[in-house]
């Protein structure tokens, strides 16, 4: 059990049974073979329900301001893009990212260059694979910050501009 298990309760989405549903059942790897999750097995497993938990929330506020969810996890060799989603006329490539605590920065603050170049390479293989050309398009970050009891989300539209 972690100090932060009790978010998790409270606000992760729940299975047919009722049951808190974190991952999709995901539950500890065994990467070391032993039969045993290992350390970095269990703090990788929970920075995934975390970043799961804030892309949930994230959705949801972004649905409440209006925009149309059109897809999430959208993978491509570089990575992966939180939120597809469109905000009127324009398409928006959403970063979600979650801290607890002040110990490494605000979520916000970890947006680095390397982070845009990926974010933009990742949106032009959307663009391409999904056959758009001149739609307006825009880098959204939505930072969840749960440092306090209840999470605090931060919606910065046009948080950056693509990365040549």
């Amino acid at each position: 059990m972690t100090a932060h298990d009790h978010l998790y309760e409270r606000f992760a989405p729940q299975d047919a049974e009722g049951r808190l549903d974190f991952v999709g059942g995901m539950q500890s790897p065994d990467v070391s073979g032993t039969g045993v999750a290992t350390r970095q097995s269990v703090q990788s497993t929970y920075r995934q329900k975390l970043g799961k938990l804030a892309e949930n929330l994230a959705s949801r506020e972004l649905v409440s301001r209006g925009y149309q969810i059109l897809q999430r996890r959208f993978r491509t060799q570089f990575g992966e893009i939180d939120i597809v989603a469109r905000d009127g006329a324009t398409l928006v490539f959403v970063e979600v990212r979650a801290r607890v605590g002040e110990d490494y920065g605000s979520a916000e603050d970890s947006i680095t260059a390397r982070k845009i170049w990926k974010m933009t390479r990742m949106a032009e293989e959307y663009l391409v694979i999904h056959c758009l050309a001149d739609v307006d398009c825009r880098f959204d970050v939505v930072a969840v910050d749960w440092s306090g009891a209840e999470p605090v989300l931060t919606v910065y539209q046009s948080a950056f501009d693509a990365y040549n």
